[in-house]
């Protein structure tokens, strides 16, 4: 399994041999003094479920940097998702993701990049974590006022950084998060086993929203069942989520669906409650803003998702949740699970598989998701709900 595209990172690998004719910045060999940092700044602007699989990284740097304020350069939705887990001091909000996707990109946010930067120099910092390995990232990271800036040197831009760490030599094989855990370790810090998953908790205010959701439906004495037929990419949407609600809607009594619907999602949404609706089955729309779609996964008894952020929303909160996989591998990216919630990814075993293409099966049969039996995906699903 490769982390990313062996293309993208292989022309990511020239750009950067480019810039070490330029830049050359000395390295720290003074280990960290943990005590003595007081300001930490962490550069990651992911996407929603990369946000998740971030809150390990977090949880291990709060608890050995006692005395320092932590600041994270993230998107709007990591925010969102992390202002109740007290693990972060600032936030400042970046595009950066979408920013650095192409020379087109970085042109078009050339000024929201010029404004963030300035944003963040506003104060200096004593370390400066960027945990990837993401040779783009690093190279504006490059230019924030810190005292240490730290990474992999994944696809280049070593020259940059005070500190760099190579990734672990199976990093091919292991998780995202077990890399940033890695990088951690080779600065130093102390992995307690309390800090290695994600964890979200079930709020007062979610459980009274639950309570308030159920008296208005009428469903008292069901179990709710969460579908999130959606995916960022169409190529990873499996679209027999219709099939496996009639089928388990057969096999299990008072069961209700909750439907969630992300940006773009409208045509798989309606899809599975128009089923709900041919064969008379309970179930809900939930579409929201971001905030009440997190609060919303809460109510759930079991999710059944894509690869998608809702695999790693329910799994933080430890729902039983189950992951259909398509042309990709679930090894590195899927939720983050160390035996503290039930997780079950369903993914066919395929040569082609991964699969970078970000459009549509390049053989045209999508055997990696049609292959994949409806039975099976609903006798897990009725387990978990037991």
């Amino acid at each position: 399994m490769e982390i990313a595209n062996p293309q993208k990172v292989k022309l990511i690998k020239k750009v950067s041999k480019f810039f070490s004719l330029f830049y050359n910045t000395p390295k720290e060999t003074n280990k960290i003094d943990f005590n003595n940092v007081n300001r930490i700044l962490i550069y990651d602007p992911s996407l929603i479920g990369d946000t998740i699989m971030m809150m390990p990284m977090l949880q291990i740097v709060k608890s050995n940097f006692k005395n320092a304020k932590i600041t994270l350069i993230c998107a709007s939705h990591s925010r969102a998702i992390l202002e109740n887990t007290n693990l972060i001091d600032e936030y400042i909000i970046c595009n950066g993701y979408k920013s650095f996707i192409s020379i087109t990109n970085i042109i078009k946010d050339f000024k929201h990049l010029r404004q963030v930067l300035k944003q963040i120099n506003e104060k200096e910092y004593d370390i400066a974590i960027e945990p990837r390995g993401d040779f783009r990232y690093i190279f504006y990271m490059h230019y924030m006022k810190a005292k240490r800036k730290i990474s992999f040197n994944y696809s280049g831009g070593e020259y940059f950084l005070t500190d760099v760490y190579n990734m672990p030599e199976n990093y091919k094989e292991t998780h995202t998060v077990d890399d940033k855990i890695y990088l951690l370790k080779q600065m130093g810090c102390e992995i307690k086993e309390e800090d290695i998953n994600p964890n979200l908790a079930i709020t007062e205010e979610m459980k009274k929203m639950k309570e308030e959701f159920v008296k208005e439906n009428n469903l008292q004495n069901y179990q709710f069942v969460g579908i999130h037929p959606g995916a960022r990419e169409e190529i990873r949407r499996f679209e027999k989520f219709d099939d496996l609600l009639e089928n388990i809607n057969k096999r299990k009594e008072n069961v209700a669906f909750l439907v969630f619907e992300g940006v773009g999602e409208e045509r798989e949404t309606r899809k599975v409650l128009d089923r709900a609706e041919k064969i008379g089955a309970k179930a809900i729309h939930m579409k929201s803003n971001l905030s009440d779609y997190i609060k919303r996964i809460t109510f759930c008894d079991a999710m059944i998702c894509n690869d998608s952020s809702a695999g790693h929303i329910a799994n933080a909160y430890k729902i039983p949740t189950t992951v259909i996989y398509g042309p990709v591998n679930p090894e590195g990216i899927r939720p983050y699970n160390n035996t503290t919630s039930i997780l079950n990814c369903i993914s066919i075993p395929m040569e082609c598989k991964p699969c970078y293409s970000t459009q549509t099966c390049p053989k045209k049969d999508y055997d990696c998701f049609n292959n994949i039996e409806i039975n099976v995906v609903t006798d897990i699903v009725i387990k978990n709900l037991k």
